[in-house]
């Protein structure tokens, strides 16, 4: 019976970390891989990688030719401060994400622009969004020009029940979606802050928030040239018959400086895989839990392992730097 790989990716260089995910995963999966930025030292199923944390889709695709293996049902990448459910193993796993054949997961694939109104919905993206090149124009990098054409791209998004019209379109900046993002979060957060962080939070939090954005948007065309998604990707499953694809994709995105919450998604749909979301799963989502579960077990990792609630399939982030191993 094939096996999955377990491919646990890491934003900065924690080599100490190394030995902990281990011993978390390591009766769970027979293979497991590292993917690791400037990475110096000799084990041997540690990649040393070479990008900018934004773009660790580039991890995947520099480290594809060390954890490509023959006989993997299935790359399972993770991000090394994302906490797997104890109870997922290397024989269960399609059952807990759903999974079948070539399938791949993905949390969930969203639209960077909600169409009614040509607002971008995920104002703190929008910058790669805009900088995307035109395939034709981009010097130095003309594997562009081998991604789908844009009528390609946007039958693939169509496939996929992503909205479309919006591209190549003028896109209204969206302040008032910066505000309700901002005071959402911040309603999820309140009960964490005393009472002088509630007041730093909406007097000079939002101020800044907001005059970033400013700053930010203010520089760029207001337009989207060429069909991007978006959407949680700290945890991502392919299919060992899209492996290939997926991390060429990977790499000429990170080659393009696009932002990986964009690049992994916008690959997947370009790559028309049947992608399974968190919503098939049945499970609840894992986001916003957990400053609950630094309460609730006193930032004890083995107690959280122990009595990892089991309606979830993940959680994250889970700093192995703030919690007692």
């Amino acid at each position: 019976m094939q096996k999955p790989l377990l491919v646990v990716i890491y934003n900065h260089k924690y080599p100490k970390n190394i030995a902990i995910i281990e011993k978390i995963y390591q009766q769970r999966f027979s293979h497991i891989h590292h993917l690791m930025p400037f990475y110096q030292g000799n084990k041997e199923n540690v990649s040393a990688v070479y990008d900018n944390s934004y773009y660790f889709q580039g991890y995947i695709a520099q480290g594809l030719k060390d954890y490509y293996q023959k006989n993997i049902s299935h790359y399972l990448f993770i991000a090394d401060d994302l906490l797997l459910n104890p109870a997922i193993d290397e024989d269960n796993y399609q059952d807990f994400f759903k999974l079948s054949g070539d399938d791949c997961y993905l949390h969930k694939i969203k639209n960077l622009v909600d169409e009614n109104n040509r607002e971008i919905l995920w104002f703190q993206w929008n910058p790669w969004a805009y900088e995307f090149p035109d395939l034709r124009s981009k010097k130095g990098l003309e594997e562009l020009k081998n991604l789908p054409t844009y009528d390609e791209a946007v039958q693939l998004f169509k496939n996929h029940n992503l909205q479309t019209k919006h591209f190549k379109k003028k896109i209204k900046s969206a302040y008032l979606q910066v505000i309700r993002e901002y005071f959402n979060k911040f309603s999820q957060n309140i009960k964490f802050l005393n009472f002088t962080q509630k007041i730093g939070y909406v007097l000079f939090g939002l101020f800044y928030r907001v005059f970033q954005y400013w700053q930010r948007n203010r520089r760029h065309n207001y337009t989207i040239d060429y069909p991007l998604a978006c959407g949680y990707s700290d945890i991502v499953i392919v299919s060992s018959a899209k492996i290939e694809e997926f991390g060429y994709y990977c790499g000429v995105f990170s080659a393009a400086n696009l932002f990986a919450e964009i690049a992994i998604p916008t690959a997947l749909v370009l790559m028309d895989a049947h992608i399974v979301q968190h919503e098939n799963t049945g499970y609840q989502v894992p986001e916003e839990r957990v400053p609950s579960l630094h309460k609730k077990f006193q930032n004890n990792l083995p107690d959280l392992i122990k009595d990892f609630p089991k309606n979830m399939l993940y959680v994250h982030p889970i700093k192995l730097s703030v919690w007692n191993k």
